[in-house]
């Protein structure tokens, strides 16, 4: 769920569609998921997107 809603912001920030990306944001919050990892998330399934310092 997490790659899909990372592929579909990345397209939105390509088409430079702002309207997009503020239902993405909206839908990661709806679904639980932080925001901020829609921006730095890899397209990797398995992880979340999260690195451990």
């Amino acid at each position: 769920m997490l790659v899909s809603l990372q592929r579909r912001y990345r397209a939105a920030v390509h088409a430079g569609n702002i309207t997009a990306k503020q239902a993405l944001y909206r839908e990661a919050v709806y679904l639980g998921i932080q925001p901020e990892l829609l921006e730095g998330g890899t397209d990797h399934t398995g992880g979340s997107g999260v690195t451990a310092s």
